[in-house]
């Protein structure tokens, strides 16, 4: 699109300038002499960025054909197509421009410095901000400069959005291992990261830098002790990496179950997409082309947000796919049938540069990039317009431990949603600390409780009612810590959170919702049979207590048949005030002595 000289610049602009006289003289004169006037007229415009010009005299040669038949040459159909693309180009970059998105990034400070940061990492839970900083480590005395590229972590300190300067990761990043590193992701809970690390090896006998996808793990270091360290980093293997390829940029599931990632290797027409799942032993499968994204051109940097659905990418202008002339930020959804059609995230946002892509914060309203500016690569932020957010989602983090606060080892927990069954999903609990941390949709459900799944354990559950985080949606959202008890035949356990309306015994919806999680540990629990006991505090006449925590257990029970449990599991009894499990001596103690417990007998 571009006419070069190979004068001076003085002297190839006199030139330009000349010709576009002439071709504009010939045009006055006689405009139906040839389209080739148009046509090169058009071309010397583009080469000096009259974009709006350069449209008129492309539209001129499509429309030559009808005005003066008689006048083409044996080139007009192969210069016609080259019009009708240039147009193409032209009024699609025109309409971009013509409707801006709203794009006001500002500056990371002090992570952005004078020296190179460039792709950024955000933790789900917007804690930590991991990026590689170019740093000149030449010593006194040194021959050569050593110029290396650190892979660091930065600390958001307690003002939102502002970190630290950012200090290098200890081993096993920066300790030589590795000629350098790439980017990042991290699992949703902070103890796994993969990471694209690049070491130089001899292939077909030739030097070549070969950059593979690596994991490492976040453990506890030592028995007992407090202390965390990431482990030595593992390669992926041969269903990820391949010996002779390039493989970087990836980008991991907030469930952990797919991974995305760019890669150069035999097969890809360019920079391609791929996309591997975990399997049921936490190997991953073979990786293989994402062909929603892929084109000819380059296809690079999958960001796939935590919302389980919104995936940024980055692709090259082509006729497959149009930009605003380099490399474009698209993000594309992903649906029940599949995935629709990507979409440009729109100027500003995109020039007619190179964009190098997009990191979306867990929250949908920030995103992070990295631009080369006043001479070095630095980090930006901005706040990230409406259409292109990602769907509401928010971190929900607990721990789960023993009774006597011992971390608990094999147990999972349990994400229920009140009102879709559907978006429920079981999740290991951390040996390592006992914690556990998921992805919650906020729009898609009212109530969310956490419960525990360990065999040979009580059922315990934990509740937060999405209004109370739908405000805070740029921290994590801290369940109470869950406390489970053995299961010891005879022993009375409460069911927390069943709650009535005062002097009834109608199950309010909080309560029918900790129900149906309670049938699920039921169903999983076969050999159990239950009595439910009802109890009151001293408010009121001793008589119509015992009646009342009677229809209150009955009810418990027989809402429990009606969700499939078996009759001859249950049974229910109702002993009033007569047995308070503090005194009665204030409010907050009546409030405990008013609750439901169940009696388990093991089979």
């Amino acid at each position: 699109r571009a006419l070069k000289t190979n004068t001076s610049p003085t002297e190839g602009e006199q030139t330009l300038k000349k010709a576009i006289y002439f071709y504009q003289k010939s045009i006055q004169k006689c405009r139906g002499f040839d389209y080739r006037n148009y046509f090169n007229l058009g071309n010397i415009l583009l080469s000096i960025n009259k974009e709006k010009e350069a449209l008129t005299c492309f539209k001129e040669v499509v429309s030559f054909k009808e005005k003066y038949p008689d006048n083409l040459s044996v080139n007009y159909e192969y210069d016609l197509k080259t019009s009708e693309k240039v147009i193409y180009d032209l009024e699609f970059e025109q309409n971009l421009i013509s409707n801006p998105v709203p794009f006001s990034p500002t500056l990371v400070n002090s992570v952005s410095s004078e020296l190179n940061e460039y792709f950024p990492m955000l933790s789900p839970d917007n804690d930590l901000l991991f990026f590689t900083r170019k740093v000149d480590r030449t010593r006194l005395g040194d021959i050569a400069q050593n110029v290396v590229e650190e892979f660091t972590v930065s600390n958001k300190s307690n003002s939102s959005y502002h970190f630290s300067i950012g200090e290098p990761l200890m081993p096993p990043f920066n300790d030589g291992t590795f000629h350098n590193y790439g980017s990042a992701t991290l699992s949703v809970d902070n103890k796994e990261m993969i990471i694209c690390a690049c070491k130089k090896e001899r292939v077909y006998n030739q030097s070549y830098l070969n950059c593979d996808l690596y994991s490492t793990k976040f453990k506890r270091s030592g028995a007992g002790g407090n202390d965390f360290i990431w482990s030595p980093l593992v390669n992926l293997g041969e269903n990820i990496n391949t010996k002779d390829g390039w493989e970087a940029q990836p980008s991991l599931s907030s469930d952990g179950k797919m991974l995305f990632f760019t890669s150069i290797r035999k097969g890809s027409r360019d920079n391609d997409i791929y996309i591997s799942l975990r399997q049921e032993d936490g190997s991953w499968g073979k990786a293989n082309p994402f062909d929603e994204i892929n084109t000819a051109g380059k296809d690079k940097s999958p960001f796939f947000h935590q919302d389980g659905e919104t995936l940024y990418f980055v692709s090259s202008s082509s006729p497959e796919r149009k930009g605003m002339g380099g490399l474009d930020i698209f993000y594309i959804r992903k649906t029940d049938t599949g995935w629709t059609e990507p979409k440009n995230i729109g100027y500003p946002i995109n020039s007619p540069q190179d964009e190098l892509g997009l990191f979306v914060s867990t929250s949908g309203r920030i995103a992070y990039f990295s631009s080369f500016q006043n001479g070095n690569w630095d980090i930006y932020s901005f706040e990230l317009y409406e259409e292109a957010r990602p769907e509401e989602v928010i971190i929900l983090k607990g721990t789960v431990k023993n009774e006597d606060g011992s971390i608990v080892k094999d147990a999972k927990v349990q994400i229920n949603y009140d009102g879709d069954e559907t978006l429920n999903e079981t999740i290991n609990v951390n040996e390592d600390d006992g914690s556990y941390a998921t992805v919650v949709k906020v729009k898609k459900a009212e109530n969310i409780s956490v419960t525990v799944d360990k065999k040979g354990s009580s059922f315990a559950i934990a509740r937060i009612e999405t209004k109370d985080i739908i405000n805070q949606l740029d921290k994590p959202a801290v369940i109470e810590e869950i406390k489970v008890q053995p299961i010891k035949d005879g022993q009375n356990y409460e069911l927390e959170d069943i709650l009535y309306n005062t002097e009834s015994f109608e199950l309010s919806n909080e309560s029918r919702f900790t129900l149906r999680c309670f049938k699920d540990y039921l169903m999983n629990n076969p050999t159990y049979t239950i009595r439910i006991e009802g109890h009151t505090d001293d408010i009121g006449d001793a008589q119509e207590n015992l009646n009342l925590s009677q229809n209150r257990a009955a009810e418990v029970k027989n809402y429990l048949i009606e969700l499939g449990i078996s009759a001859s599991r249950l049974s229910s009894v109702g002993y009033g005030e007569s047995q308070p499990k503090v005194p009665n001596s204030n409010s907050a103690n009546r409030m405990r002595n008013r609750r439901t417990e169940f009696k388990l007998s093991v089979q």
